[in-house]
């Protein structure tokens, strides 16, 4: 039984997600694109829920190399939306994506490093990757920031959690 998903991404990454067709293929999966719409086809409904994810990630500015970690059991995507948190109009999207960027990339840097994950900002989305309770870390800490906490305050938490999980 053939499995497959469709997923509309931006046009400036359909390239990208098509030069992973070869990664895919080796786990048997495969892809199309018709203008900005991918479709995945598998035999195996696990790897096209994996694959799924790594076109979204990829699609969400992440490169293949980093998506490609999806394919260990251990990692997880999440994927925030902005306008969730109430910033709707360009000139807030704009600042907001700054606070979560950070100065030269500093909060982006921090939170990566902090939590051992990685995070794309890109359209209204911001995505995380990496170990799933890292994921978990990572998406609180830009929640804190989305929601209007300071810098500080989600550097503290992200030092908490990383004294309480070395008591353990």
């Amino acid at each position: 039984m053939q499995f497959e998903e469709e997923i509309l991404i931006p046009k400036a990454r359909v390239k990208v997600v098509l030069s992973m067709n070869t990664l895919l293929e080796k786990e048997n999966a495969k892809i199309e694109a018709v203008g900005n719409l991918i479709k995945i086809v598998s035999d195996d409904a696990l790897i096209l829920a994996i694959a799924k994810n790594i076109v979204e990630a990829v699609g969400r500015g992440f490169e293949p190399g980093v998506a490609k970690l999806l394919f260990k059991d251990d990692f997880a995507f999440e994927q925030l939306s902005i306008a969730d948190y109430g910033y709707k109009k360009p000139n807030h999207l704009k600042r907001i994506k700054g606070v979560v960027i950070g100065e030269n990339g500093k909060a982006k840097n921090i939170i990566e490093k902090r939590t051992g994950t990685r995070l794309a900002i890109y359209g209204k989305t911001v995505s995380i990757i990496g170990k799933h309770d890292a994921v978990q870390k990572a998406r609180h800490a830009v929640e804190m920031l989305l929601t209007g906490r300071r810098h500080a305050t989600a550097y503290r938490f992200l030092e908490k959690v990383k004294e309480f999980k070395g008591a353990e």
